[in-house]
């Protein structure tokens, strides 16, 4: 484990004569969120970091995008890193876009994984969260929009343990930042940048149409669409992501 200002990143050091990745992740997670085989790509230097107040990292959670923007530069500056493929899940992804958008040249691919315009948040969740009475009535808010009616059990609960461990205030923060992001023009913004989208169809947060018209504006994008699971793809679908990125980005 490393540190940049206190911000906690893991880094496998391996191969630097490739284009290494950078792993972000989502609403209340940190590095320990992603799957095994992304954690540790095979041959490629793998960042993962812990966001502002997730994880281990120090400091308070960011109501922005723009905002964790600015800590990821510190993580990069620190590890020595100018070029990247980065790759980011849900609110990770958005921060993934942001970065990529304002450093085109600092961007070797881009993988959005559950993220696209106009995210489905419903408006008595921000409410919930700050009634301190709440937060039942959270819990069961957050999971129904996250999982597919079908998502064995043991899988619900290892999400929730990624979900509700965080400080309270952290998780308001990330859920105010996720809501407001607006998503730019990418066939303008990186029109010749690599870009890998990977979506559940059966998302509640993330509605598919959206990314199908991404699509159909930007021909190259690659995408996959995948079944039986909803937002909590990387805990429901983790094998399937794992072997869509490494054949969209790494190839």
């Amino acid at each position: 484990m490393q540190t940049a200002e206190g911000y906690y990143y893991t880094d496998t050091l391996g191969e630097r004569t490739t284009d290494p990745v950078i792993l972000i992740h989502g609403i209340g997670g940190s590095h320990l969120s992603w799957p095994a085989a992304m954690r540790k790509i095979r041959g490629r230097r793998t960042i993962v970091i812990d966001l502002p107040g997730h994880g281990s990292s120090e400091g308070t959670a960011s109501q922005t995008i723009e905002g964790y923007s600015k800590s990821l530069d510190s993580v990069l500056k620190a590890a020595k890193v100018y070029r990247a493929i980065f790759v980011g899940y849900s609110l990770g992804a958005q921060i993934a876009l942001h970065y990529s958008t304002i450093h085109p040249d600092r961007c070797a691919g881009l993988g959005l994984i559950a993220s696209s315009a106009e995210p489905q948040v419903p408006a008595r969740l921000l409410y919930l969260l700050n009634d301190a009475a709440a937060s039942s009535a959270v819990r069961d808010l957050v999971c129904s929009l996250m999982f597919d009616p079908n998502t064995p059990p043991l899988k619900i609960k290892e999400l929730e343990k990624i979900l509700f461990t965080s400080r309270k205030s952290t998780i308001i923060a990330d859920w105010r930042a996720f809501t407001e992001f607006r998503f730019p023009k990418i066939e303008d913004e990186l029109p010749d940048t690599p870009i890998w989208i990977c979506a559940a169809r059966d998302d509640q947060l993330i509605p598919v149409r959206t990314l199908r018209e991404l699509a159909r504006r930007r021909p190259s994008l690659a995408c996959t669409y995948v079944d039986h699971c909803g937002h909590g793809i990387l805990v429901e679908q983790p094998d399937v992501v794992s072997r869509a990125f490494e054949e969209n980005l790494l190839k």
